[in-house]
């Protein structure tokens, strides 16, 4: 492919990265809806800012404790995957190793935080949330240093640092205690929700660019 036409047709996406977006995408998505909205909408007197979210996924109070605790399994095994794909989306070098395998990390402890349910397994519980909580953040804040030179990201390299130090300031604040009148369950939503629009952005915007698949290599004779 002439480099005229790389130009004319912008930057563009290798077909695993692609498929990479597309999951993470849809994994938050069907968090939002399924794992949490629809269980929050059955739950009897749960507050946004009284109850935290691990509280959907109580297997002993809530009454959808199975979809939230399925739907973030999902979520977790989609960015997984999602973060691997994305590999080639990235610039080489160590920083890109460090920040998406962080990433990869916090998608294992949200499959953690569905495996171990607060009231079953509460210390295997906490401490797959503390894992999410720390690496989506230091993960996100370190990511821009794998943007560099590389024009797919213009424009969301500020964005993804700031959704990490958003991420990090709040998980200080809501490890002391420091909730305010967002409460505990507000606070706590604070910490995850950079993460999740990260994913949802970041996918909608790799979606929209082209797709590049390298030539076939020539069959020997």
């Amino acid at each position: 492919m002439s480099a005229t036409f790389r130009e004319r047709r912008g930057p563009l996406l290798p077909r695993p990265a692609r498929r990479g977006a597309a999951l993470l995408l849809a994994g938050s998505l069907q968090f939002i809806v399924v794992g949490m909205l629809i269980p929050e909408l059955r739950y009897p007197g749960y507050s946004l800012t009284a109850n935290t979210i691990s509280a959907l996924g109580n297997t002993a109070h809530s009454p959808m404790a199975w979809l939230f605790n399925g739907s973030i399994i999902v979520l977790g095994l989609c960015s997984v995957v999602g973060f691997a794909l994305l590999w080639s989306a990235f610039h080489p070098g160590g920083r890109r190793l460090v920040a998406l395998g962080l990433l990869s990390l916090a998608s294992l402890g949200a499959i953690g935080v569905g495996a171990a349910p607060e009231n079953l397994q509460g210390t295997v519980h906490g401490l797959a949330a503390l894992l999410v909580f720390l690496a989506g953040g230091f993960g996100l804040l370190l990511l821009p240093l794998a943007m560099t030179r590389d024009t797919r990201w213009d424009g969301f390299r500020i964005y993804t640092a700031l959704s990490g130090v958003v991420t990090l300031a709040a998980l200080l604040l809501y490890l002391r205690h420091l909730v305010g009148p967002l409460g505990a369950g507000g606070m706590e939503r604070l910490v995850v929700a950079p993460l999740l629009l990260w994913e949802i952005l970041a996918g909608i915007r790799l979606l929209r660019l082209p797709t590049y698949a390298p030539p076939p290599r020539p069959v020997a004779r």
